[in-house]
């Protein structure tokens, strides 16, 4: 029997652990009203938080940096060719898109647009139950004046304001302090953190009745805000094209917004162009001086010197040496511009004042190696001035630039004086070849000698002269080119429609959370219950069959449901646990039908006066026997006396006849009370005179129902047991613990009570199991009416 028991736990066990859609999808369908109340109320609360919560809109822009602008007119033109000599003045790095994203998005710009347009303030309207902002709307605003800085004036918290306005009179109350005053429109107000001015909105007429709302921030806590919403990124590798995005609850803020910074980005770049062209000009203009100096000396010279000696026009005398010496003297000129403009290229790198400036590249020097070097000065210097925007000069890699500046500025410096000592070596060749023409023509006069020495400086001077002035021409048109090479390629705009809230996901999260709760509910309750709720609660537990199922008694004060002209579902139930007694009690002397229980409170003492009820309508003679000698209540759910009875019985000599009376259910019942409450119950139980009372009983009665103790709790039922026939084991629905049925087991593994069935007690329809009342039965059994909220809002 026990392995039997055994094989029995564990297949109650695997059917257990199995998962049941049905009763699942049926314990949904039976909660059915539940589900529909809260998703009601989830989707009221979703459409709620969609009124309260404070739209967020997207606003997105699209800038490309098209790399340096074609600032030179086209053509062949030597002019177009002596300018294109400075354009890399203008040559902008913008290769790395990453660097003009990082200016794009830096705090110089950022705090630039927050100071602008003034977003520490912002403007608020009530509109129904919430404020929400008002930006443009707003029938008043404000000129901040002065915005105090420092630990003491700082405004770590906005400073907020309720206002309302009649006519020209607008009306504040300090949120902060509780404080009210009042101003008109173009007052000047000030306050512990800054002064402001009131100006009317000429735009926007204000409602006398409307509630709007001031909140004056810090330009930090401004910044910090729009640093962390503004996003800018490159999308795609391989282009140059940077996306702009800003949430914001206002549309046009946002596209005022991307739209203001943008514009700061575009200024910034030309701005930056035209301080490297400034400093060329400036450059060019100082040397321009020095040399028309120079240029207006020598041609005075010539001028006095021609006047002096009456000079018109050169002989034909020594026209050959003279072709000669021109050709040298030409090449000496050159040699000499190298070496003038060399020179001022040392003179400028030499000069302190000018380390971090761009050097101009204006020197007809062919080196390679210079050119390299000059190319790769030239652009630290131009990150240097990038890198200033966004940082300091006390900035790491500000100063690593200053530090590899300076060496390439030693390495140019050495190369120039090394090119400038060919320069020398070669002009010196050229002045001996020019000697040996001058000793050539001694014959020459003297003033014809003076005269080409003074003529070839005034060439070396007039070349000068004229190559700067094409230089500085060409550095001021491309200054007046103010094109930056940074295309917006789609304007700010923001979506018609806000991503947040959106109206489809909060829907459907209103509706999964109105299934999720009582699904949960129902879950957490299931998981939590002890319980013992339908018979699968006991076939999981035990093998003992379940004889009867015995429904809710609606009647809580009428303790007999079966009576002779009951058509109730119950007094049916009753009528077929007698029915099916024929088949549990088969032979002809077995009478004594025992119940027991857990403990007390299931329902013994109900089950004994029904059944009793039941077999007495029936034709049979039924007693009803009291043997719960410590707390007896059969006698008084039946309102008799309990004395004499059993007790009585057992230690005195009174006869059967003497204890027992009328039930007053029916006129075959009787009733055998307890009796007075022994001291050693279970002693008196064990006397033989309970043997006699049972025998003698069975000789008298067709049914003895016996009512004993809860099994689980003394060892009365169990002694009793050895007289019965058939034991039913009550357990009530909602009462019982699910770890209390074992003990039903345990009885039936060990045979200590004869034929053991179980009754499941107190049933009531629970939604998603098998059981309950059909609209068949309904309209079969004469049932009293249910109230229409008890018939829908049930909850298990």
């Amino acid at each position: 029997m026990i392995r039997e028991n055994n094989n029995a736990e564990l297949v109650a066990k695997e059917r257990s652990s199995d998962v049941d859609l049905k009763f699942i999808v049926g314990k949904a369908l039976g909660n059915w009203y539940w589900f529909v109340l809260s998703v009601i109320v989830f989707v009221a609360l979703g459409v709620v938080f969609m009124l309260v919560v404070t739209p967020k809109f997207n606003v997105a822009a699209k800038v490309m940096v098209t790399g340096p602008n074609p600032r030179l007119p086209s053509g062949s033109t030597d002019e177009a060719m002596l300018l294109s000599d400075i354009k890399s003045f203008s040559d902008v790095n913008y290769s790395n898109v990453n660097n003009e994203l990082q200016v794009l998005h830096s705090r110089t710009l950022i705090m630039q647009t927050v100071r602008d347009m003034q977003l520490n303030v912002t403007y608020w309207q009530k509109d129904g139950l919430v404020y929400r902002e008002a930006y443009k709307r707003s029938p008043f605003f404000i000129t901040l004046l002065e915005l105090k800085s420092g630990p003491v004036y700082m405004l770590y918290d906005p400073q907020s304001y309720e206002i309302t306005i009649d006519k020209d009179k607008v009306n504040f109350e300090d949120q902060n302090t509780d404080s009210t005053f009042s101003a008109h429109f173009g007052d000047t107000l000030k306050f512990t953190y800054g002064t402001w001015v009131l100006q009317k909105n000429p735009v926007v007429q204000a409602d006398p009745e409307g509630e709007y709302a001031l909140k004056v921030g810090s330009y930090g806590g401004a910044f910090n805000a729009y640093n962390a919403n503004i996003i800018a990124i490159v999308t795609t590798t391989g282009v140059t094209t940077i996306d702009l995005t800003l949430s914001s609850p206002v549309k046009e803020k946002g596209e005022d917004i991307l739209s203001h910074l943008i514009n700061l980005y575009v200024q910034s770049d030309i701005d930056h162009n035209n301080k490297i062209a400034d400093s060329t000009i400036a450059f060019i203009d100082s040397r321009i001086v020095g040399v028309a100096e120079d240029l207006n000396n020598i041609e005075t010279n010539i001028e006095r010197f021609k006047k002096n000696n009456s000079i018109a026009d050169l002989t034909e005398q020594g026209k050959a040496l003279l072709t000669n010496s021109i050709a040298t003297n030409k090449a000496l000129d050159e040699q000499q511009v190298q070496i003038s403009v060399v020179k001022d290229l040392e003179n400028y790198l030499e000069d302190q004042s000018n380390n971090t400036r761009v050097m101009p590249t204006t020197a007809p020097i062919k080196d390679p190696a210079f050119l390299s070097l000059l190319e790769k000065y030239n652009g630290l210097q131009l990150d240097r001035q990038k890198m200033l925007a966004t940082s300091t000069e006390s900035n790491p890699a500000i100063q690593t630039l200053d530090l590899q500046a300076a060496q390439l500025r030693d390495d140019l410096l050495h190369l120039l004086k090394s090119y400038e000592k060919g320069l020398v070596t070669s002009r010196n060749d050229l002045s001996r070849q020019t000697g040996n023409l001058f000793s050539d023509i001694q014959k020459v006069p003297t003033q014809e000698k003076l005269y080409l020495d003074m003529a070839r400086q005034q060439n070396v001077l007039q070349a000068l002269y004229t190559y700067l002035l094409q230089t500085r021409e060409q550095t001021a048109v491309s200054k007046s080119n103010s094109i930056s090479p940074i295309r917006i390629v789609d304007a700010p705009q923001s979506d018609p429609a806000p991503y947040f809230p959106d109206s489809t996901i909060v829907m459907l999260a209103a509706i999964l959370l109105g299934l999720l709760f009582p699904a949960g509910t129902i879950f957490i309750k299931e998981l939590l219950n002890t319980k013992v709720l339908t018979t699968d609660d006991i076939e999981d537990a035990t093998e003992v069959p379940v004889v009867a199922q015995i429904s809710h008694n609606t009647n809580k004060k009428a303790m007999l449901v079966v009576t002779k002209d009951a058509r109730t579902q119950i007094a049916e139930q009753f009528r077929t646990l007698r029915t099916n007694l024929q088949y549990l009690i088969t032979g002809a002397n077995e009478k004594v039908i025992l119940f027991t229980s857990s403990m007390s409170g299931e329902g013994k003492s109900f089950m004994v006066i029904n059944l009793g009820s039941a077999l007495a309508l029936s034709g049979k003679k039924v007693l009803l026997m009291e043997m719960d000698l410590r707390k007896p209540k059969l006698s008084a759910d039946l309102k008799l006396s309990n004395e004499p009875g059993v007790t009585n019985y057992i230690i005195s000599d009174l006869k059967l006849s003497d204890v027992i009376r009328p039930s007053g259910i029916h006129e075959n019942c009787w009733v055998l009370g307890s009796g007075d409450v022994p001291p050693n119950p279970s002693e008196l139980i064990n006397n033989e005179k309970v043997k006699k009372l049972f025998a003698e009983a069975r000789q008298q009665f067709d049914y003895i129902i016996v009512d004993t103790p809860p099994v689980g709790l003394v060892t009365d039922a169990q002694l009793i047991s050895r007289y019965a026939d058939l034991t039913l084991y009550v357990i009530r629905q909602r009462f019982t613990a699910k770890r209390q049925v074992s003990i039903a087991e345990q009885l039936a593994a060990t045979n200590k009570m004869p034929k053991l069935n179980i009754i499941l007690n107190d049933m009531r329809k629970i939604p998603g199991y098998h059981f309950g009342t059909s609209k068949y039965e309904r309209n079969y059994y004469e049932e009293a009416k249910k109230p229409f909220y008890k018939k829908i809002f049930r909850f298990s």
